[in-house]
């Protein structure tokens, strides 16, 4: 399964969980993450794309704000700007085998 945290997300997606992903080629359920405050190589916030047109995703700001939709495009705030990678989680499970 997924783990919790955004870092902990993108660490398993770079060790082979999920593809790395052009900004030109984003998919709705694609996972964006950002860097925090803590520097550059410490993913601090995700989102998921839900209009690669508009470069738009769901987000969650922070404990006690809505959950709404931001940009991450890379000329946009407040994200955009700070954009990391974008990652497509694979499927490492099989489905329809029958033990």
């Amino acid at each position: 399964s997924l783990p919790r945290t955004a870092e902990a997300q993108w660490e398993y997606g770079e060790a082979g969980h999920a593809e790395v992903i052009p900004l030109s080629q984003a998919k709705p359920g694609d996972v964006v993450y950002f860097p925090s405050y803590l520097g550059a190589n410490v993913i601090g916030h995700t989102g998921i794309v839900t209009d690669p047109k508009t470069m738009t995703m769901v987000n969650a700001p922070e404990t006690n704000h809505p959950v709404g939709l931001a940009s991450y495009n890379p000329a946009g705030l407040p994200y955009g700007t700070h954009l990391l990678t974008i990652l497509r989680f694979i499927s490492t499970t099989t489905t329809g085998s029958k033990a």
